[in-house]
């Protein structure tokens, strides 16, 4: 069951697999695997797997398929798409 978007358009869910991922990011320059972030988030892979997808195509991160662990944060929840997350 999907919660409420925030003002941000992210549910609670999206924006803990986003800090989660960007604090990944930051301390081990290589992205968390599916696994890692359904861990973090205490919940099942495939709503994990939910989650990311929804990230992605809300355009928070970009992700490259035939690559394991690529991943960027390509936005901020209080950025406008394509700005320069920092």
């Amino acid at each position: 069951m999907e919660r409420k978007p925030t003002r941000n358009d992210l549910t609670e869910q999206q924006q803990a697999a986003l800090r989660f991922i960007a604090g990944y990011l930051r301390d081990n320059r290589i992205a968390p695997t599916i696994a890692e972030v359904a861990e973090e988030l205490g919940t099942h892979f495939a709503s994990a797997y939910y989650q990311v997808n929804a990230l992605e195509r809300k355009g928070y991160v970009r992700r490259t398929p035939s690559a394991h662990r690529r991943m960027e944060i390509v936005r901020q929840p209080d950025t406008e798409p394509g700005a320069n997350p920092g």
